[in-house]
């Protein structure tokens, strides 16, 4: 009886530890398998970060390939290669909402929405309550009343490099490839800068006053403004363009009709036909009216010091066949008078080179390393291309139409006037450069 008495109360104690023990247990089971569950639709929902934020990164870089040309297929391109993309198994789709067009200033990092000059393409890739594959699933969520998490990634591509350059340096290793000096102003109105060189110290040098006027100055190597110096657009690293006229065949000199030399001194007015001229054509007095046609310049290439110049449908093509009397073929036009050049157009100016060398005003032959100089003036009117491939080009003077397109070797603007170089999209520089920004 007594050891019956005591062995019952041992029982029930046991059988209620046991009992305890069973409910901890089931307890921590379901702790765990909550943090399992957890951890899966964490690692879930990242894992479909990852794949919006690949979408949005691929989308805004195809867009801003293009989003200089043609803002609006911008957007399209964006779209259509977001949908090459798969989030949480599902096509990314993109609605024209979720692709912005805009500006980013790198310096302030901020992406600003225009369609003026834009340079940049922001993607939001969603899936969220209000997107058309909707919000992400979870898989455990829902035991705690969660069935779905709103994810969305956003990226920023921009461009360097432009649909094409105003102004091109194409020597690789120069120092001080773009020299601004003095209180010029140099606008290059619609295109970029582009400065081949490498040179870590200053392939772009500015010194004194000037301002550079641009909406992008891209350069390979690195860029010193000192003093008052001023430029207030974008400077991307960038890579080396090839020469965008490389391909153009320099002009048959054996094939050009010989015209000797051209020396108006006494002020005379004088008409003058396209042909070789082995001795250059050089004015300070008097007028010269050219017809259209290739002008190619031997001796001392086109001095102009004074007097007018009418070129209209005119190509200069500056050779160094024969040097005379240590004169070097060159172009100096730095004369007071009206100077009117116009390059070839096919469509109204009518003999057998204009369409090969539509929209040149003046090409310095690959071989002839001489410098070149222009001074401009209120009445300087260049339009067309100029192509100074293989020597250096200084500028200085006052023009509101110094040309629209600069392609040189390298380049000095001095002095306190304005020179102005229109681009109009001609002769694009290969390549751009899209990046992603954020």
């Amino acid at each position: 009886m007594q050891t019956r008495k005591f062995f019952r109360p041992r029982v029930a104690a046991f059988r209620q530890s046991k009992g305890i023990t069973g409910i901890w247990v089931a307890l921590t089971l379901l702790v765990i398998l909550g943090f399992i569950g957890l951890a899966t639709d964490v690692a879930h929902v990242v894992l479909v970060g990852h794949q919006l934020q690949n979408a949005a990164d691929a989308a805004s870089l195809a867009g801003a390939q293009i989003v200089r040309a043609d803002p609006a297929e911008a957007v399209r391109q964006a779209i259509a290669l977001a949908l090459e993309n798969k989030a949480d198994g599902e096509a990314v789709v993109l609605e024209l909402t979720d692709v912005t067009v805009g500006r980013y200033d790198r310096d302030t990092r901020t992406f600003t929405e225009t369609l003026e000059g834009p340079n940049a393409v922001k993607v939001v890739a969603r899936r969220t309550e209000d997107s058309p594959a909707g919000p992400v699933g979870l898989l455990f969520g829902r035991v705690f009343l969660q069935n779905s998490i709103n994810v969305e990634r956003a990226a920023i591509a921009m461009v360097g490099g432009g649909t094409g350059a105003g102004l091109i340096t194409l020597d690789l290793h120069a120092p001080q490839s773009l020299s601004l000096s003095g209180t010029v102003t140099l606008n290059v109105d619609g295109g970029v800068v582009q400065v081949n060189s490498d040179d870590e110290e200053a392939a772009v040098l500015a010194n004194g006053t000037p301002t550079l006027i641009a909406p992008e100055l891209d350069v390979c190597g690195g860029c010193r403004f000192t003093g008052g110096a001023s430029y207030d657009g974008d400077i991307v690293p960038s890579r080396p363009r090839g020469d965008p006229l490389w391909y153009l065949p320099e002009p048959s000199v054996d094939a050009a009709p010989e015209r000797g030399a051209v020396n108006n001194t006494g002020g005379e007015h004088l008409t003058l036909q396209p042909g070789l001229y082995s001795g250059g054509i050089a004015m300070n007095n008097g007028s010269l009216t050219l017809e259209p046609g290739v002008y190619i310049l031997d001796g001392v290439g086109l001095q102009v010091t004074g007097g007018d110049l009418y070129a209209d449908g005119v190509m200069f093509y500056i050779i160094d066949r024969t040097p005379k009397n240590n004169v070097e073929s060159c172009v100096k036009l730095v004369g007071n008078g009206v100077s009117q050049i116009s390059p070839p157009d096919p469509a109204k100016h009518h003999f057998p080179e204009a369409a090969l060398y539509e929209k040149i005003s003046f090409f310095q032959s690959r071989s002839n390393q001489n410098e070149a100089t222009f001074i401009g003036t209120s009445q300087l009117l260049l339009e067309g291309s100029l192509y100074f491939s293989e020597c250096n080009v200084n500028l200085s003077g006052t023009s509101d139409g110094f040309g629209n397109q600069l392609i040189v070797n390298t380049i000095e603007v001095s002095g306190n006037g304005d020179i102005h170089i229109n681009y109009d999209g001609r002769f694009p520089a290969p390549g751009n450069v899209v990046f992603l920004v954020e």
